[in-house]
């Protein structure tokens, strides 16, 4: 879901038309090898969504970060999510270990956003993968505050970065916005969505570094928009 964001957000910042098709998650596999698109990790072939078909160019692209520069390859004209001279820097960017302390926070709360068939799958895969009932991965207690205080830690990190720019500066690099400001933008919306808006656990990040978070949110709140 967090990917779909960054996905969505890349395509609304350069402003290009699109149509969304919603994929329920046992039926991923077969429709990406149905229309030609590779899978996302070649360890054991694995797909993922988001895929992008483009039907000027006839071209079936996955993974976001390989969307968004066959995006900024194919349609130059538009805003350029890696600006010139940003490709190494970009390449790396990320929030750090944020997916270690964010799932197992979010997976329980994930499932009540799908529809019973995805439910399903989605519980019966990650179970078996981190080997645990999804409720029990995050109870509330000390592992529970444990995983916020990582969280929070991996946030402010960010934060320090950004806060190099100075205060004027609302994106990764000063001015410029870029893919990894999506990367920041989709993450935090994910939370928002999945945390639910009114939760106490939302209000709480968006206290973080003096509202940094939700800040940026409304920053990019004209991209968020969903387009069927």
């Amino acid at each position: 879901m967090n990917a779909e964001l960054n996905f969505r957000l890349c395509l609304n910042i350069k402003g290009l038309r699109y149509r969304t098709i919603w994929v329920e998650f046992p039926d991923i596999e077969a429709l990406c090898k149905k229309i030609g698109a590779k899978p996302t990790s070649s360890v054991a072939p694995f797909y993922t969504l988001p895929v992008i078909h483009d039907p000027s160019t006839d071209i079936v692209i996955s993974n976001s970060i390989d969307i968004a520069r066959y995006l900024d390859e194919t349609y130059p004209s538009t805003t350029q999510l890696f600006p010139p001279n940003s490709n190494p820097l970009l390449e790396s960017f990320q929030i750090p270990n944020i997916r270690a302390c964010l799932i197992p926070i979010v997976a329980p709360l994930i499932c009540a956003h799908l529809s019973p068939v995805s439910q399903e799958y989605y519980r019966r895969t990650k179970e078996l993968s981190f080997g645990n009932k999804l409720e029990d991965l995050s109870p509330p207690g000390p592992l529970r505050i444990q995983h916020w205080q990582q969280l929070k830690h991996c946030f402010g990190v960010v934060d320090g970065w950004l806060a190099k720019n100075g205060q004027r500066k609302q994106f990764v690099m000063g001015d410029l916005m870029s893919y990894a400001d999506v990367t920041i933008v989709g993450c935090v919306m994910f939370m928002k969505l999945i945390l639910g808006a009114e939760s106490q656990e939302w209000k709480e990040i968006e206290s973080w570094h003096d509202g940094r978070w939700s800040t940026f949110l409304a920053d990019f709140a004209e991209y968020l928009v969903v387009v069927v």
